[in-house]
């Protein structure tokens, strides 16, 4: 088309399409041309999109019914779109289709009917971040640790009180007055 420059793309459509079974419901055929537009779109290749289908051969995409095998594109208000997989699955009879990729000759399309990507649909529900949890706080000590001189007072404050300390695991409790 004269007017709208269509990057090709046609390797994403190739690498989309790998990820899929041999044969295809129309529905995997609607997500494959979802995840075309969106990984173009991220890869900053244009604003590529779906092509709305009120009837026929179609695949629902969040409430939307759009083409199976159409991709489109917008540029400076035109927009355009083509057929990237042939022999598509069939939303109306249930076959399955082979759907095998091509690159075609975009032709011109009404503005109502382009429809953007559903980014949800390739990368899944946004996840909840866990909570975050602060790491626990340990105050500061409200006394400071007793001296050795201290320790060695308590000691012999025992001894004085007639405790035998010199083979004996002893647990000292040591008060500091400020």
């Amino acid at each position: 088309m004269d007017d709208v420059d269509v990057p090709d793309i046609y390797d994403i459509v190739q690498s989309v399409r790998a990820k899929y079974p041999a044969k295809l419901t129309a529905q995997q055929c609607g997500l494959i041309v979802n995840e075309v537009a969106v990984i173009a779109r991220r890869a900053g290749r244009g604003k590529f999109g779906l092509l709305e289908k009120g009837g026929g051969n179609h695949a629902v995409l969040e409430n939307v019914k759009v083409s199976v095998d159409w991709l489109t594109f917008e540029q400076n208000g035109l927009f355009v779109g083509g057929d990237i997989l042939g022999d598509a699955g069939n939303s109306d009879t249930g076959e399955l289709g082979e759907a095998n990729t091509q690159w075609p000759a975009f032709e011109p399309i009404a503005a109502d009917d382009y429809v953007a990507p559903f980014p949800s649909l390739v990368d899944g529900p946004t996840p909840i971040p866990p909570p975050t949890v602060p790491p626990p706080t340990v105050p500061p000590p409200s006394v400071p640790p007793p001296s050795v001189d201290a320790l060695r007072e308590a000691i012999e404050t025992l001894k004085a009180a007639g405790v035998n300390v010199e083979n004996a695991a002893v647990s000292i409790t040591v008060t500091v007055a400020r």
